[in-house]
């Protein structure tokens, strides 16, 4: 079986600069490790979710929360 590699995400300078702002750091890259999947997620946490009807990205309501 293939190791499976983590998933780099290169991030645009307006995207650097918006993590510099809200939080003091600099980050370059996101990278997923495939254990991340498997634990639920990982450090990230996604507010979108795929359609399972449509396929398109679509907002991950939250438990509790109201429109």
């Amino acid at each position: 079986m293939s190791e499976e590699k983590p998933l780099r995400i290169m991030l645009t300078p307006e995207q650097q600069e918006q993590i510099r702002r809200l939080s003091g750091q600099q980050i370059d890259a996101i990278e997923l490790e495939p254990e991340d999947a498997k634990k639920g997620g990982g450090p990230l946490k996604f507010l979108w979710r795929l359609s399972k009807s449509t396929g398109i990205p679509r907002r991950a309501w939250e438990e509790g929360e109201k429109d």
